[in-house]
């Protein structure tokens, strides 16, 4: 019997059944706290996510402004816009209250190779930064004391992602008056001429031509940028290779005067040959054979294909991310080296300046490019960029006189301007009223009436004023300008240099401050101002118009 009790008693104390119940609302505690931490941290996930996603989208929308000053259409007002915060575009149906910091800066690896931030003056901003901060409420973790998780995101955006399918003119001013140092350039002990060339640097390094394969050509369809260099005064056919090779100065010769292409006319550009018969003192005649082109990247040379555009200047590594190969590269320099390109000797060296009949080329150019593209199956869109002061004052005799006959190669024909008169004939032999295109008079408005013809044809045109002076266009006498004007013209005493870069810009929103006129610091001085970029310098400058080529991409938040 006692056995019996002895072995009840042992069971009772040895027995571990039930023994869980003790510790049951201790694990039950621990699960609860699991649970509600693996909610509650979904939960603040979520957010973060959805954080994450409208950061994004408002980095992305503003990167495109990131140049712009407008009080109205600027990067933060755009990133505020397209957040995630109250009454914005992307508010998410389960989010919490939001707050949105836009904060564009600069990024010293967008910027041109020697250049910092931190240079004086210092270069304009070129991405944004958007911090995105929200407070999440807990409904489990709240039992331990904590009631609120707080998430944040960050996306750093800028420009110069892929590019967009388009046709470039770049038609940059080679006057004698670009010979001379600039001091408002960012490189110190800098011609105005390789200022405006390191500034075309900037923009080719930050525009990709190719979708997404490392490597393309004019002729292929993963290619979406084509550009073709175009310069003034024109310069023989003969010498036109020493801007690209750096041999001695090309040779400038009388201002040719191409035919005005038609809408849905895609023969191109060709270089105009005339002749010419002097008249020496004792009577002797002497014909000389001269073929004189606007065109810096002639056709089918190099790489350039039969309209002079090439999309070889991009290399992702290696000379300041230049193709030093490539022939536009060696007129405009690859950031290790000066361009080739040099104001020509001759005639034009001085400072003579006509630039509508190069903005007429480069429209030919363009428009028998973007039917090459077509072709190719791609939609593309043209623009001209055109470097100059705005100064446009030749007189008659450099042009080709009346004793000059244009070749009948490619069916031009006639004679050029004529002295004696108030009317003058074109390479087609049609005559024009006092002023008008092609006559010496009233130089300045030709050329905003060119950029007005190109515009109407759907091309972009982009007016960077470099040393615009405030007073000049001695040649603009009577007002014969015509159509829509950013700026309208009462007089021909109002036509100065500044005026006519701001006519010959596309207009944005407002047709008072043209979004694609821009001004340099040298314009600045002399009374000539953009108030719509931030962009000052052509380093600058040439990045902001960049970023209207290509697409908004985001960028690691510890970009420098």
């Amino acid at each position: 019997m006692r056995t019996n009790r002895l072995s009840f008693v042992q069971k009772v104390f040895h027995c571990e059944s039930g023994q869980v119940l003790i510790w049951l609302p201790f694990m039950m505690l621990a699960f609860l706290a699991m649970a509600g931490l693996t909610i509650d941290v979904g939960h603040a996930y979520i957010i973060h996510s959805q954080l994450q996603n409208s950061a994004n989208a408002a980095a992305l929308a503003a990167a495109g402004e990131v140049y712009n000053t407008s009080s109205t259409n600027n990067a933060t007002s755009f990133c505020n816009t397209y957040s995630g915060s109250a009454s914005d575009q992307n508010v998410g149906a389960n989010q919490v209250t939001v707050t949105t910091a836009c904060n564009p800066e600069c990024l010293n690896m967008l910027l041109a190779t020697g250049s910092k931030c931190t240079d004086t003056p210092a270069p304009p901003n070129n991405a944004i930064q958007v911090t995105q901060t929200g407070t999440v409420p807990t409904y489990f973790m709240r039992l331990f004391g904590i009631k609120t998780v707080t998430v944040s995101a960050i996306a750093v955006s800028s420009m110069q992602g892929m590019a967009e399918p388009w046709n470039v003119a770049i038609i940059l001013d080679a006057t004698g008056s670009m010979n001379v140092n600039d001091p408002y350039c960012p490189q110190a002990n800098t011609t105005s001429e390789q200022c405006a060339m390191n500034g075309i640097q900037v923009m080719l390094k930050g525009i990709n031509p190719c979708r997404g394969v490392a490597g393309c050509g004019v002729g292929d369809t993963t290619t979406n940028f084509r550009v073709s260099l175009f310069s003034f005064p024109n310069v023989s056919t003969d010498t036109v290779a020493n801007d690209y090779n750096c041999g001695s100065a090309p040779t400038a010769q009388e201002y040719t005067l191409p035919v005005i292409p038609a809408s849905g006319v895609t023969s191109g550009y060709a270089p105009i040959t005339y002749s010419q018969t002097t008249t020496g003192r004792h009577g002797q005649q002497t014909t000389t054979t001269l073929t004189s082109t606007y065109q810096i990247t002639p056709p089918s040379v190099g790489n350039a294909d039969v309209n002079g555009f090439m999309s070889d200047y991009y290399q992702p590594s290696g000379s300041g991310g230049l193709n030093s190969s490539s022939i536009i590269v060696k007129a405009i320099g690859n950031g290790t080296a000066n361009g080739c390109l040099q104001p020509p000797g001759g005639l034009g060296s001085g400072g003579q300046t006509y630039f509508a009949g190069a903005i007429y080329a480069a429209q030919a150019a363009l428009m028998a490019e973007q039917a090459k593209v077509t072709n190719l199956g791609i939609t593309s869109n043209n623009a001209i960029i055109l470097v100059s002061d705005g100064q446009a004052n030749t007189g008659y005799n450099q042009y080709p006189q009346a004793t000059s006959t244009a070749s009948s190669t490619g069916g031009v024909g006639g004679i050029s301007v004529t002295f004696a008169g108030n009317s003058s004939e074109n390479l087609t032999g049609t005559a024009s009223s006092f002023g008008v295109y092609p006559d010496y008079n009233d130089d300045c408005q030709q050329a905003i009436t060119a950029a007005n013809y190109a515009k109407g044809l759907g091309t972009r045109m982009y007016a960077v004023a470099y040393g615009s002076e405030s007073n000049g266009c001695t040649s603009d006498s009577s007002v014969v300008v015509s159509g829509t004007l950013n700026l309208p013209i009462a007089k021909a005493s109002a036509v100065i240099p500044c005026l006519v870069m701001e006519d010959i810009a596309s207009p944005g929103a407002t047709s008072a401050n043209p979004w694609y006129f821009y001004t340099d610091g040298s314009s600045v001085h002399n009374g000539c101002t953009d108030t719509t970029h931030t962009s000052t310098d052509l380093s600058s400058i040439f990045g902001a118009i960049a970023a209207t080529f290509t697409n908004p991409r985001l960028l690691p938040h510890d970009a420098k």
